[in-house]
């Protein structure tokens, strides 16, 4: 595979947070676009099977658990091999530009694993404790009264923003 020179570069915990959502979906925006699409198809032909194979009377449940187990994993590689690709694809100056100050990408990655991370990795103590409690604070709501579940999805959105917005660091849009 040829080397693709990018002038301003992508982000790799941008392509990971891509990838969380689909598998591919960060390998096409890393520049990937075959390895992308290849494992969108692998990723919804093992869904699908395997959803088949344990709904159908016919069907095997047991190797239907075992191909959504595949995409699992194939999930998890993604997210690594999304990272990989796309710092494969940025040029030399862009990859040590992005590692001298904090990632704002790497926040909002960090977020979406636990409100409030992206802020403490930022060193905003104080609103990583306020997201922590606000957000869980709303699920545990939202358990007991339904209409509180938009509030604390919204606040769990929101978080993410305030991820990114609040980053000290901000680099050319890619």
């Amino acid at each position: 595979m040829t080397r693709q020179i990018s002038v301003t570069g992508k982000e790799p915990w941008l392509a990971v947070i891509g990838s969380t959502i689909f598998p591919g979906i960060g390998h096409i925006y890393a520049g990937g676009i075959k390895v992308g699409w290849m494992l969108i198809s692998i990723a919804f032909i093992l869904v699908g099977v395997g959803v088949w194979l344990i709904l159908s009377s016919t069907g095997s449940i047991r190797l239907g658990l075992q191909l959504l187990v595949g995409y699992l994993l194939l999930q998890i590689w993604s997210l690594f091999d999304a990272y990989r690709t796309t710092k494969k694809f940025n040029s030399f100056e862009f990859e040590r530009q992005r590692k001298t100050n904090k990632d704002p990408w790497l926040a909002v990655f960090l977020s979406r694993l636990i409100p409030g991370l992206g802020q403490a990795y930022q060193g905003q103590w104080g609103f990583a404790l306020l997201f922590f409690i606000a957000v869980f604070g709303g699920e545990v709501l939202a358990k007991y009264f339904p209409l509180f579940f938009p509030v604390g999805r919204g606040l769990s959105y929101f978080c993410l923003y305030h991820a990114y917005i609040h980053s000290p660091t901000r680099r050319k849009k890619s």
